[in-house]
Formats: structure tokens, C-alpha cells, sequence
């Protein structure tokens, strides 16, 4: 049931180009979430609950969320999180601004847990539409960062206590028709068991379809570009060409030089090394002669990184056991004047790339995001080597030769440490050097349409917007993750945390990317760049936080029991609804922004390619081993994030765009 609480319409305000809708008035919309509980009276039984959203305007710009409560403490951490996300997913899929909304969420009695996700996005969407919910429908499921239904427990008993209080059209989450009961474990087909009861069940991939299924009423899809039409224009790939080839120049020079040594190397895994590095230049030199330049530039990338990693081991192995120490020595003192030459060379060119249209934002934000890790990794490496004394000595001291094992251990143990990181660091470095070169091009192609720069002003909204998004998806993780194992394992939240940053890199990165701009230092950067520097490390922190979500809790990944890679996903039927909405989204974003701005940001056909790349390599036959299978599967879900990037990099344009217009 739907209240309107004044008798004003929604109006249109148009901004630039794009139109979006502002709410006027405040809606209220009255629905029915499921849940299960437990008790010594009635065992494990399914019920539901009132659930009230009222949606309206938000015209001071006060907090976007409220809460309200029947009972004191009603709403735990998770119900908090979830509510967050559900204003994020349903403002996003209609194109809303946040900032203009505020939503006020009520529950009947003591709630928590993210299973009411996907009903309350649904309702924030209705109430926004100022469309009535029905009455005979409900729904369970969580929300994933992409939009889309995530899985919830208790299926069978929810689906049993709606149809019993009435309901008749119940969705659950896509993968999850068939579902277990609580206690026992049973497998239930819950389509059936509803059909035998007079009602039926819907199997939901997006929140879209929940909101279908609550109001009865199907949301326009936009329009969709081919695959074809995602392409790199000639002159972009031409840049990308011309870089990869110049690296396996590079690379092919130095290699020569190791050659000899390989051969001599007393370990064999070295040659398997390089045999490896062999099979990666040959896949440039064929990406390069078939026309794939961003599978070219990216491998010739990562080529780069494993051959200065290949020269670190080998120039280590030597040094220790010939006793060669100067060989370490100039490996150490190389590799450090290496990357802080191409940074000292770098950063001033990155400093003049000022973005003057909505289409080059992404651009610089992706720009920065390379050359600020890169800054974070050499920093690190630095730091690594100041806080091990041997091998600072080793570096400042010509003379110095480690005597004892000890003293040689520490020091290879803090030189492997240093070597990784200053690797990672070359290939940020290699990366934003080639966008650059794509920014020099572009500039050399087009004419600017606006004589003056994005303003500080607008790109600071941009930061808090993003930095709002970050934050709560990392909330929202460590409701899923976090706190069930604290509560499980009756240990702090900070030891748990602790120990999903040691073994999850997607978990690390999404902390230390919302916390890195504020550690930069601030005489190198200024407030322009420091602004760019936040958005691109909340977009990132973002992104990382998404991937944990799906892998750890939305697919039900399975890994190595050391809990480093990952070996396969549980529900594969998710997976593959995930990435075929996430195709066709960027397309869809892909299609408005052509529309609006005349071009599709280099960096959203940038990140489609890599995600078309990434699922081609994820192609397998019947009779694939299971490490071929667990390959493929780790290749999708990186599809996954380059494809959401994609989708988020042409909406942040289509956002600069609007602000733009309203601005000039």
C-alpha cells in the first residue's frame, strides 16, 4: 500500500542535457518483509513484518538516512548497513541524486541481517516513482554492490509464512529456487511447493525485478550499444600499439643480458620462469598483430613487471650463493633510482593534465589512481628498506659485505619485500605513462568544448559523493564478514579484520585506498590534485569492497586452505546472471553517454575490453582439469569488476556532465 502524504506530483527538473527527477513531496510506502526465527516453543518457523519507507525531499541537504524504531535498540548494525545500500542501489538505477533525498525506514519490532535488502530497495524505488506496492506480493534477498539480488537462508520457511499470511507472488534470489530448510538441510523446490499452494515464486536477479514483482510494473530498459560499438577508436589503440611494441623493445634489449645467466642459473625454476615470460611476449606480439591493443598494452604491462621481477631473483640468487654481494647491491641501488627517475619524470607531466570536460574525468581519476599507488608502493618500499638496517647499509655502503647468516638472511628477507613492491610500483608507473600518452593524443584530436577547467568546487562534491558510496559498501562489508565470525568466534571486530586483511587483497585494498589520499603528502600535491587523489581512491576502495562482497558472500566462494586463491564458487547461477546484466549495464551506460556527451569515455571502452578480454580467457571445455576450471572462474569474476568499472567510470562523466550544465 502506498500513502501520498500531500497531494503534489513529482516534477521534472531539467539539468543540462540529462533530465532527472527531484522529489517534491514525501511518500510513504507500507510493505512486508520475511525473515525466520527460532524459539523453544515453535522451533525454526518463518514470519513477516511491517516494513514503512517514506521517501521525500531533501531540500538542506541533511543526512540522506533515518531510522525508525518500535522498540529501543530495534535495528541492529546490519539492518543499519542495508538500508544504505538499498538508498544507493535504488538512487542509481534510476538515475536519482542522492543528495536530494531523504529516506526514513521503520520496522516492527527487534530487526536485523541484510535479507530485507532487495524488498527495501524496491520500496525506496516505488516511493520515488510515487507507484503503489501490491499488497499480495513480497520478496526476500540481499543487495550486492552491482544491483543485483544476493542470497539469503531460510527459503522454504519464508516462502511457507507469506503464503500463510496471504502472499501469492513471493520473489527470491536467481540460483535459489531450490533452497534448504534451517534445521534439517532438506533441499526444497520452492517454486513448486508454492504452486501447490496457489501462489508463485520468482527468481530475482536485479533489484529491478524486485521492483517489478512489488508493484506490478516493468521499469523502461535503456537503450543498449552492440558489443561492436564498445570499441577503442583507431587513434587510442594506435597509442597503445606503439607503447607495447616500445616495451617489448625494451624488454627484448634486456633480456639478452640475463640469457647467459638463466642458462648458468643452478635453478631450474628460473628457465621455467622465463620460459613463461617467452609464451607472454609472444601473446603481445600476436594481440599487436591482431589488432587488440588493450590486451597488447596491458599484458606488455605485466610482462614488464615479471621480467624486473625475473632480474630481481636472479641478481639475489647470485649475489647469495657466489657471495657476489655487489650484484645485490646494484640490483638494490638500480631498481630504487629506476622508479623514483621515472616518478621525478612522471609526476610533472601528470600535475599539468588539467580535465576540462565531463569525459576526461574518468580519465584523470584512473590517470591518478596509476601514479598514486605507484607513489604508495615506492613509499613503502622505502620504508621497508629504513627499517632494515642490514640492507639500508647494504645500500648507502659500497664496502659493506654481510658477514653472518643472520645478518644475510635479513637482508634477502627485506630485499624480497622491497623488490615486490618496487615492481608493483614500475608497473603503476608503465600504466599511467600510457595514459598519459592517450591524454596527449586526445588533446592533439579534439577540440575542448569548455575554455575553462572542471572546478574545484564541483570535483569536491564528486569526492564527498564517491567517499559516502565507499564508505558504505566497506559497512556494509563488514556487517556480512566481520561480525557474524566476531559473534561466531566471540573475538573482537578488529582481530577479525585483521585477519581478512592478511589473506584477502581485495579486503586490503579497499581500506588502504579510502585511507591513502588523506596519508599523502600534501606539499606534493595540490588541492586540485589532492581532491582527484580522494576520488579516485574512494572509486577504488569501491570497487575492491564490491569484489569481496561477491566473491566471499554473494557467490559463495571456495578457496585453498591456506585461503589464498580462489578455487570455485558456489552459486554459479548468480555468476553468470552477474555478469550478463554487468555487460549489458555498460553498454546501457555506454549508449547515454554517447548520447549526451557525443563520445564514450576511453576509459569505459578501456574497462569493457579487459572484462571481454578476461571472459574469452574464461572459456573452458568438458573436459577441463579443476585447476583450468578454477582458472576460468577467477577470470569471470575479475570480468566482473572491469565491467562494473566500465558502467561507473561512464556514469561519473554523465554526473560531471550534469553538474557542468547546471554550473555554466
Amino acid at each position: 500500500m502506498l500513502k501520498s502524504l500531500t497531494i503534489s506530483l513529482l516534477i521534472f527538473a531539467i539539468s543540462g542535457c540529462a533530465s532527472t527527477l527531484e522529489q517534491t513531496t514525501a511518500t510513504e510506502v507500507s510493505t512486508h518483509y520475511l525473515y525466520y526465527s527460532d524459539s523453544k516453543k515453535t522451533g525454526i518457523k518463518g514470519g513477516l513484518g511491517e516494513l514503512i519507507v517514506e521517501v521525500g525531499p531533501n531540500p538542506k541537504k541533511r543526512a540522506p538516512v533515518r531510522y525508525a524504531e518500535t522498540v529501543s535498540g530495534g535495528m541492529g548494525e546490519t539492518w543499519r548497513a542495508t538500508i544504505w545500500m538499498a538508498l544507493l542501489a535504488a538512487t542509481a538505477t534510476l538515475d536519482r541524486d542522492l543528495d536530494t533525498i531523504r529516506v526514513t525506514v521503520e520496522a516492527e519490532g527487534a530487526v536485523d541481517g541484510p535479507s530485507a535488502g532487495a524488498l527495501m530497495a524496491a520500496a525506496v524505488m516505488a516511493g520515488l516513482k510515487n507507484v503503489p506496492v501490491l499488497e499480495s506480493a513480497t520478496l526476500t534477498g540481499t543487495i550486492n554492490p552491482d544491483h543485483t539480488v544476493g542470497p539469503v537462508s531460510g527459503i522454504p520457511e519464508k516462502v511457507i509464512a507469506a503464503i500463510e499470511m496471504g502472499k501469492t507472488r513471493i520473489g527470491v534470489p536467481v540460483g535459489q529456487i531450490i533452497a534448504r530448510t534451517v534445521k534439517s538441510k532438506k533441499k526444497v523446490n520452492v517454486r513448486a511447493l508454492a504452486e501447490s499452494r496457489g501462489a508463485y515464486v520468482v527468481e530475482l536477479h536485479h533489484i529491478r525485478d524486485a521492483y517489478q514483482l512489488l508493484t506490478g510494473q516493468k521499469l523502461e530498459q535503456p537503450t543498449a550499444l552492440k558489443p561492436s560499438e564498445m570499441l577503442l577508436p583507431p587513434w587510442a589503440a594506435e597509442v597503445f600499439f606503439r607503447k607495447a611494441t616500445e616495451t617489448l623493445e625494451d624488454i627484448e634489449k634486456a633480456q639478452k643480458n640475463l640469457k647467459e645467466i638463466i642458462d648458468r642459473a643452478p635453478d631450474p625454476s628460473f628457465r621455467r620462469f622465463r620460459d613463461i615470460l617467452k609464451t607472454t611476449f609472444k601473446k603481445v606480439q600476436r594481440h599487436i598483430a591482431e589488432g587488440d591493443a588493450v590486451s597488447a598494452i596491458y599484458l606488455a604491462t605485466s610482462l614488464q613487471g615479471n621480467h624486473f621481477d625475473l632480474n630481481s631473483r636472479l641478481l639475489t640468487m647470485l649475489g647469495t650463493h657466489l657471495n657476489r654481494w655487489e650484484y645485490i647491491r646494484k640490483l638494490l641501488r638500480g631498481h630504487h633510482f629506476t622508479v623514483a627517475g621515472l616518478l621525478d619524470a612522471s609526476i610533472p607531466q601528470w600535475k599539468k593534465y588539467v580535465p576540462h570536460d565531463a569525459s576526461e574525468v574518468p580519465y584523470a581519476v584512473d590517470t591518478f589512481e596509476a601514479f598514486i599507488h605507484a607513489m604508495r608502493e615506492f613509499a613503502e618500499a622505502s620504508e621497508v628498506m629504513n627499517n632494515n638496517p642490514t640492507l639500508k647499509r647494504l645500500f648507502e655502503d659500497k664496502s659493506y659485505i654481510p658477514k653472518t647468516r643472520a645478518e644475510q638472511s635479513i637482508a634477502v628477507r627485506g630485499l624480497g619485500q622491497f623488490n615486490k613492491l618496487v615492481v608493483d610500483a614500475q608497473t603503476n608507473l608503465m600504466l599511467g605513462q600510457a595514459y598519459l600518452a592517450l591524454g596527449k593524443a586526445w588533446l592533439k584530436l579534439k577540440r575542448r568544448q569548455r575554455k575553462k577547467p572542471v572546478g574545484a568546487a564541483l570535483l569536491d562534491s564528486l569526492r564527498k559523493r564517491y567517499q559516502r558510496v565507499a564508505d558504505a559498501n566497506l559497512q556494509y562489508a563488514d556487517t556480512l564478514l566481520i561480525l557474524p565470525r566476531s559473534e561466531m568466534g566471540k573475538k573482537p571486530k578488529s582481530e577479525i579484520r585483521k585477519q581478512l586483511m592478511s589473506m584477502d587483497l581485495d579486503y586490503r585494498q579497499a581500506v588502504v585506498n579510502r585511507r591513502l589520499p588523506a596519508l599523502l603528502d600534501e606539499s606534493l600535491l595540490n588541492k586540485r590534485e589532492l581532491t582527484y587523489a580522494n576520488l579516485s581512491g574512494a572509486i577504488s576502495s569501491f570497487f575492491a569492497s564490491a569484489s569481496l562482497i561477491s566473491k566471499r558472500y554473494s557467490l559463495g566462494a571456495v578457496f585453498s586452505k591456506d585461503q589464498s586463491e580462489l578455487v570455485s564458487v558456489r552459486n554459479r547461477a548468480a555468476l553468470v546472471s552477474m555478469l550478463k546484466l554487468a555487460d549489458i549495464e555498460a553498454r546501457q551506460v555506454g549508449a547515454k553517454c554517447r548520447n549526451t556527451l557525443g563520445e564514450i569515455p576511453i576509459i569505459s571502452l578501456i574497462e569493457y575490453d579487459l572484462g571481454q578480454r578476461m571472459l574469452r580467457d574464461a572459456k573452458t571445455n568438458k573436459n577441463a582439469t579443476p585447476a583450468q576450471r578454477s582458472n576460468a572462474t577467477q577470470h569471470q569474476i575479475a570480468a566482473l569488476g572491469h565491467l562494473w568499472r566500465s558502467t561507473t567510470m561512464g556514469r561519473l562523466a554523465l554526473h560531471v556532465h550534469r553538474k557542468l550544465e547546471g554550473q555554466d
